[in-house]
């Protein structure tokens, strides 16, 4: 009788060891997601290195290159991409803009070819910031672009 007794103390101790040991690991799991959480947080890259540079200068490789950027922004969100894909929005925008206006017979022609000028200037001096890991905005419509889309990226 002694014998089944020792029997049921040493099962309950064991459960009760195994019930301990369960409310460690599910302590130890909710600690590891959130220690992994500010990881991601504090892993984000920092102005200047090579994959958000990346991200930078394929903004502005054509429409297609701006949807391949957004899509690599989301994996690895990043200052200086986040800030060249708002430039780049601004000037697609800007693009579009400057088609419509071409519907305009000859005076909308005049404008459409002076603005494709100065969008082709504003493109070029963004794509050279965004090589050279610069978050300098864009002459006379950059900071416009910034304040507009500031909660986009």
């Amino acid at each position: 009788m002694t014998l089944i007794c020792q029997r049921k103390d040493i099962y309950l101790h064991l459960e009760k060891i195994k019930r301990q040991q369960i409310m460690e690991m599910n302590q130890e799991g909710q600690t590891q997601e959130s220690t992994q959480e500010q990881q991601q947080q504090q892993t984000q890259q920092p102005v200047g290195s090579s994959e958000d540079n990346t991200v930078a200068v394929i903004a502005y490789i054509t429409l297609i290159g701006f949807i391949i950027a957004l899509i690599m922004h989301n994996n690895n969100k990043t200052k200086l991409g986040a800030f060249h894909l708002r430039e780049m929005l601004g000037l697609i925008i800007f693009g579009v803009g400057l088609w419509i206006i071409s519907l305009i017979p000859f005076i909308g022609f005049v404008l459409y070819v002076i603005g494709a000028i100065g969008l082709f200037v504003l493109w070029i001096l963004g794509l050279i910031n965004a090589v050279n890991k610069e978050m300098k905005p864009l002459p006379l419509i950059g900071d416009i672009f910034q304040k507009w889309f500031a909660t986009t990226f």
